[in-house]
């Protein structure tokens, strides 16, 4: 049930040693749901997520606007930016910055293989022509280093004084190499930009996004996830919405305390901070499925210290919640570093993944079943369970293997692998964490937080939604291979019941010379990529479009499995990306060549103008020399003294200290010899 809070509201001025006045509001409550489910054969803890939002009011909107914004707007320019795509970030951009206000400072960054920015500084005016000038000039080519654009962004906004909210804005699909997968770096970046109170909005355009790994971000810098889609009337409404949200402060939590509930969030030490716009998802674990209690938790923005208040009951448990099961354990290890819940809208999405991906588990279970790996096939349905406790195939799978076993296996289930040994077969168990940023799937599922109560209050939207588009999930390419020295059960196929139906030979025949083309596209495609490797070690020059015929290829074959077309197809597409990467360093690497060569011919150009013109001046100084000692005045005073001076004046400076001596000496020596004649 969502829950109002009874508070009163508050307003203190507290003195502050920092440089910038201080408020302390005590926020008019909060707008709490806490969902749980537990299972009914377990006896373990109960597992809730809490959605939790501020009651929006003036003073706490007030709080977090901040009247002073510093705001970096991060636009991809690697390979998938173009046609459309590049036209909607140019459109996006000029939106955000356009809804800026005065006081609001703004820099332009673009970011692929390596980040450039397109303004010198930070800036308050609207003037984007130049910036949009020097970005068009960038060729969309290569990936994106998104890790490290970021972590270079962030240097320019930690020199912002501290009392001024802090945002960076990223325009694009959110596909990177380096990903939350690189463990240390990817938390040493979230620690900084929590450290320093940076917020990351994201504005995801492209052919494909990677929604999630934008959502990871905004959850852990209290920030938004917008997908642009093909809404362009939508465009100013979008950019206006990023725009505000940029100028709003997160509400960073300091402490959270749930009373004398025992209740443990996975997120203990880093919890996503609070925004008025949307809510924040809390996930953890509870050994009691219904009680009720009070949370208090202590925040700040940019220039408040926020107090909140709010009456929370946990729900009875519902299956629909079942993913959190998985979701639990795994974002336990890393205290939800990787979760992409910024709200109820990725939660639901982050459920979908986790329900698609266990009926996979299933479907690859009962394979493995049919082809006699039965404890491989046990451990499948025991992960499928996990991420889904409401499989009902899962469960069925799980009790088929189980009779299985105890024929293959009179030792029963203790180490049914041996030391060392997998389902997989390939030495690595498969858990579920093992790639928590995988795309949203788009099988539609029960809808966490989407039925609330009918007295409950919903939270005011401020600007309009949009929903996170959903890509389907394919499961992990040849993780299920059946192992030789296992002994088979009976040939045939599970039914939704659980039996095993004997089929005939023509299934072994058609699965042979499947696997003759599949091995015989498998040798090719390494045989390629090796060549390519060779090939990028000497001239990278093309590589990437030979690469492309052999992906088209393989997406043309249709005799292989839709798993291994995904598994070749992804070595191929990260080969193209390597290969395109090389070749735009290697360009690079000729461009700077040539720019030295033209630096060294210029060079050497300036320096056998310098010679002839020292030689030139040497003749005329001994010309003129000669001339004097003959006393032959005349003669120096014009046709040698006059072309030195135009010589030293015009090379060196307007008024050259040799150009005046040479034309005062021979002078005032013909004066001095016309005197002495005279007298």
């Amino acid at each position: 049930m969502l829950s109002r809070v009874n508070t009163l509201f508050a307003i203190a001025l507290a003195a502050s040693t920092l440089s910038w006045q201080v408020n302390t509001f005590a926020a008019d409550g909060a707008q709490v749901r806490v969902a749980t489910f537990t299972a009914e054969t377990s006896e373990g803890p109960s597992y809730f997520a809490a959605s939790i939002q501020p009651s929006a009011n003036d003073q706490l909107i007030e709080a977090v606007k901040s009247p002073q914004s510093s705001v970096v707007v991060v636009v991809d320019t690697s390979a998938s930016q173009t046609g459309p795509f590049r036209e909607d970030q140019l459109a996006m951009l000029r939106s955000v910055i356009s809804n800026l206000s005065s006081s609001d400072a703004w820099m332009l960054v673009a970011a692929d293989v390596k980040t450039a920015a397109m303004t010198t500084h930070l800036r308050s005016d609207n003037d984007l022509d130049a910036a949009i000038e020097s970005l068009e000039q960038r060729l969309p080519l290569g990936h994106t280093n998104l890790i490290s654009a970021i972590d270079g962004v962030r240097a320019h906004l930690v020199a912002e004084p501290m009392s001024r909210n802090r945002s960076i804005v990223y325009i694009g699909d959110g596909t990177s190499f380096e990903g939350s997968q690189h463990g240390f770096r990817f938390e040493s970046l979230i620690d900084a930009l929590r450290a320093d109170r940076i917020a990351i909005h994201s504005l995801a355009i492209g052919p494909t996004t990677n929604v999630a790994m934008m959502g990871t971000l905004a959850n852990q810098t209290g920030g938004t996830v917008t997908v642009v889609g093909n809404a362009r009337d939508a465009i100013d409404s979008i950019g206006r919405f990023t725009a505000s949200a940029a100028k709003s402060s997160p509400i960073w939590i300091q402490s959270m305390n749930w009373g004398d509930s025992d209740v443990k969030c996975v997120q203990t030490d880093r919890l996503p901070p609070l925004r008025i716009d949307r809510d924040s998802i809390f996930v953890g674990t509870s050994k009691l499925s219904d009680l009720e209690g009070q949370l208090t938790i202590q925040g700040e923005t940019s220039t408040n210290d926020i107090s909140i208040e709010a009456d929370f009951a946990l729900e009875p448990s519902h299956p629909d919640f079942g993913f959190l099961v998985g979701l639990v354990e795994q974002a336990s290890p890393n205290h939800g570093l990787s979760m992409p819940t910024a709200g109820s809208g990725l939660l639901r999405e982050v459920a979908r993944v986790m329900t698609a991906k266990s009926r996979e588990l299933v479907r690859a279970g009962q394979m493995a079943l049919e082809q006699g790996n039965a404890k491989g096939a046990k451990v499948i349905a025991e992960e499928a369970l996990r991420a889904d406790p409401n499989n009902d195939q899962a469960e069925r799978l799980r009790e088929t293997v189980a009779k299985e076993l105890i024929v293959q296996n009179d030792g029963g289930f203790d180490d049914i692998f041996g030391e060392g040994g997998d389902a997989l077969g390939d030495g690595e168990a498969m858990q579920l964490g093992d790639d928590p940023l995988q795309p949203f799937g788009a099988e539609e599922e029960p809808n966490p937080f989407g039925d609330q109560e009918a007295d409950a209050a919903p939270p005011a939207p401020t600007e309009p939604a949009f929903a996170a588009p959903a890509a389907p999930v394919a499961p992990p390419a040849d993780a299920f291979a059946p192992q030789a020295a296992m002994p088979l059960a009976p040939q045939g196929s599970i039914d939704d019941f659980g039996n095993v139906e004997v089929r005939g030979d023509a299934l072994d025949r058609v699965r042979q010379e499947l696997s003759v083309s599949e091995g015989r596209l498998k040798a090719e495609v390494r045989a390629t990529i090796r060549a390519a490797q060779r090939q990028l070690r000497e001239d990278p020059t093309g590589v990437a479009g030979s690469l492309k015929s052999l992906l088209a290829q393989v997406e043309a074959t249709p005799e292989i499995s839709p798993e291994l077309r995904q598994e070749l197809a992804g070595q191929v597409r990260s080969a193209i990306q390597s290969a395109a990467r090389r070749e735009a360093e290697y360009n690079e690497d000729i461009r700077t060549l040539e720019q030295i060569n033209a630096g060294a011919s210029a060079t050497a150009r300036l320096l056998e103008e310098t010679f002839r013109r020292e030689a030139q001046l040497k003749s005329l100084s001994q010309q003129m020399n000669a001339l004097i000692d003959e006393e032959r005045y005349e003669e120096a005073d014009g046709p040698v003294s006059i072309p030195f001076a135009e010589i030293a004046g015009d090379t060196i400076t307007r008024d050259s200290v040799e150009a005046q001596q040479f034309l005062a000496n021979p002078l005032a020596v013909k004066t001095y010899a016309k005197d002495r004649r005279f007298t």
